[in-house]
C-alpha cells in the first residue's frame, strides 16, 4: 500500500471544483492510503466527501517564522509520501515540494521545477477544469470524471421552498464583494421576471451579506441568507432549476450538483480563468457591473426553463 498525498488549500469555489480530481485519484489509488492537505474551513467538506483516509491541516507558515516552516518540514518528511499531488499549484506549495529535501522527496505531480511528473501551467487563463486535467494526465490518470456531488444532497423538505425556485446568490467574500457583485436592485428586476414566469428565486449567501433590498422590492423572494451551511446548499443546487449569481462560493457548489449555472464576471474577474461551468453554463460578461443590463441576462433565462424541464435529477417540477 502506497502512501499518498493531495494538497488543497482552499478556497471554497476551488474546493467544489477540485471534487473530480480528488475522484479521479481516489479510483486511480483504490487500496493505497490517501492523505488531504488542507485548511480547517475545509475538513468538514474533506470528511463528507469521503474520498480520504486521513486528513492534514496546513498552519500556511511564514518564512518568517523558521521555526513552524521546519516543524511542518518534518511532518511532511516523517509521514513517509511515496507520491504528492499538489492541486493547488502555486508558489507556496511548489516551495514544500522543495521544503522536503533530497533523500526522502516523493514522486510530485506539481508545477515545481524539478517535480517527477511537472505540469507547466498555460500561459494564458485556463479553466479550472482543464488545469486539473492537464496536471494529472502527466501522472497518467484520465479521464477527469464530471464534476457531481448530488450524493450528497439531503432532505430538500426542510427548507421553505417553493418548487419550482432559482437560486440567488449576489454576494462574494467581503475581500472581493466591491468588484465581483451586481447591484441588488438589478437582481430584484430579474427576480420581479422570474416570479412573473412562476418561478420563485431564492437568496443564499453568507451570515455577513444583506440582500433585503431585492425582498423589499419583490416579497415574494424566499431570503435564506445567512441560513444555510454548505451540505445545505448541496441540498437546495440539487433540487434547483438553474442558478443565477456572481463568480463566488455558492455558484461553484451549484455547478457540481448538476445545476445549470448563468454567472456573471465584471472588470478582471475572467470567465475562461475559473468560472463554475459544470453540465449547462453561461457567463455573462461587462467592463463593470454597472454596464450589465438585466435585459442581458433575461434574455438568457427561456433557454435555462428549456433545460429545467427537460431534467430528471431533483425534485420534480411543479408547474411546467
Amino acid at each position: 500500500m502506497n502512501r499518498i498525498l493531495i494538497i488543497k488549500l482552499g478556497a471554497l469555489g476551488d474546493m467544489f471544483a477540485t471534487t473530480s480530481a480528488f475522484e479521479a485519484i481516489r479510483n486511480h489509488h483504490a487500496s493505497d492510503h490517501i492523505t488531504l492537505l488542507t485548511t480547517p474551513p475545509y475538513e468538514n467538506l474533506a470528511r463528507q466527501i469521503g474520498y480520504f483516509d486521513d486528513i492534514w491541516f496546513d498552519g500556511r507558515a511564514k518564512l518568517t517564522y523558521p521555526k513552524k516552516v521546519w516543524d511542518f518540514r518534518k511532518e511532511l518528511r516523517s509521514r513517509s509520501f511515496d507520491r504528492v499531488y499538489d492541486l493547488q499549484m502555486v508558489d507556496r506549495t511548489n516551495f514544500y515540494y522543495h521544503l522536503a529535501g533530497p533523500g526522502q522527496r516523493p514522486e510530485w505531480v506539481g508545477t515545481a521545477r524539478g517535480a517527477s511528473h511537472r505540469y507547466h501551467l498555460p500561459k494564458i487563463p485556463t479553466y479550472h477544469q482543464d488545469r486539473l486535467r492537464g496536471l494529472l494526465e502527466r501522472a497518467g490518470i484520465s479521464p477527469l470524471p464530471p464534476l457531481d456531488l448530488t450524493r450528497l444532497s439531503g432532505d430538500i423538505q426542510a427548507f421553505p421552498v417553493k418548487f419550482p425556485y432559482v437560486l440567488f446568490a449576489p454576494g462574494a467574500s467581503q475581500a472581493h464583494r466591491h468588484t465581483k457583485c451586481w447591484p441588488l436592485e438589478r437582481y430584484a428586476e430579474v427576480a420581479a421576471a422570474l416570479l412573473k414566469a412562476g418561478i420563485t428565486p431564492i437568496i443564499v449567501g453568507s451570515p455577513d451579506e444583506d440582500n433585503r433590498i431585492i425582498t423589499d422590492l419583490c416579497p415574494e423572494v424566499i431570503d435564506l441568507t445567512g441560513k444555510t451551511k454548505i451540505m445545505d446548499m448541496i441540498t437546495l443546487a440539487t433540487h434547483a432549476a438553474f442558478a443565477i449569481g456572481n463568480d463566488t462560493g455558492p455558484m461553484h457548489i451549484a455547478s457540481t450538483c448538476l445545476c445549470p449555472v448563468l454567472v456573471l464576471f465584471f472588470g478582471k474577474n475572467d470567465p475562461n480563468a475559473g468560472g463554475p461551468r459544470g453540465i449547462f453554463h453561461r457567463h455573462v460578461y461587462a467592463a463593470q457591473k454597472e454596464m450589465l443590463l438585466p435585459s442581458s441576462v433575461l434574455e438568457l433565462l427561456p433557454e435555462f426553463i428549456e433545460k429545467f424541464k427537460n431534467r430528471v435529477v431533483g425534485t420534480p417540477p411543479i408547474g411546467f
